[in-house]
């Protein structure tokens, strides 16, 4: 019989390794993790969270429907994390799975996490990812509405600060000039808004495909794969093309 040694990679090299990043950016994804689970047991979280955008890039009356929209449909995930969370033992269990890791440099543990950049939401999005699956399963509350308010705190920085690409910009412009309220509050912001901005920033090429009576969108690296999409139904349009 025969043995082989297995070899582990240590959890920090699985992470750069895995996403292409440094240590430096993992440490700092933790800090903003810290300061997302600070919000999610703050006593302020209700009015950071509903509080109206700073400004608004694109219709205002369309960006607060989009906004309500997602925190309402954010409404199960807050009770269940309201219902059954405890601070002290989260953070604990939380801290336990970050100490596992052996970082070079403890993360900031202080701090409310109240808005955030692409550069962050990029860091953040693959840090919890990374933690899901290390995480205690007493967290899973905590990880269902921590995923729910990292892509609601990055969906507001596009509705505050617009996307990345002119003509991103100009369909949103256009669908919220055009469409109406019901076609948002029926929909899916986070497919446009947060996944297609996302994805639209590591594509030189993008097709956006949308259902045509609610924001629900499809999002493919060529027209090809777009076109088709549109022929095999009659109710998507194309949203947006090269990006």
């Amino acid at each position: 019989m025969h043995y082989h040694n297995v070899v582990t990679i240590p959890p920090v090299q699985a992470w750069c390794e895995t996403y292409n990043m440094t240590e430096t950016q993992l440490i700092e994804g933790i800090s903003l993790y810290y300061q997302l689970i600070n919000l999610l047991f703050s006593k302020s979280r209700k009015t950071i969270l509903t509080a109206p955008l700073p400004c608004y890039f694109f219709n205002k009356h369309k960006s607060e429907v989009i906004r309500k929209k997602v925190l309402r449909s954010s409404s199960n995930n807050i009770y269940s994390f309201d219902k059954w969370m405890n601070k002290e033992e989260s953070l604990d269990k939380f801290t336990q799975c970050v100490k596992n890791l052996e970082l070079s440099v403890s993360p900031k543990k202080t701090g409310l996490l109240r808005a955030l950049s692409q550069q962050q939401y990029m860091i953040l999005d693959n840090v919890h990812y990374f933690l899901s699956e290390k995480m205690d399963n007493y967290l899973f509350d905590l990880r269902n509405l921590g995923l729910d308010i990292i892509r609601y705190l990055f969906m507001c920085n596009t509705l505050s600060q617009g996307f990345n690409h002119k003509i991103l910009n100009e369909s949103a412009m256009n669908i919220m000039d055009n469409k109406p309220d019901k076609f948002f509050d029926n929909g899916f912001p986070f497919d446009f808004f947060v996944h297609d901005r996302d994805c639209s920033t590591k594509n030189k090429l993008s097709v956006i495909v949308c259902y045509t009576d609610r924001l629900s969108t499809f999002f493919f690296d060529n027209l090809e794969e777009g076109d088709k999409h549109i022929k095999a139904s009659k109710d998507k349009f194309l949203l947006a093309l090269s990006l």
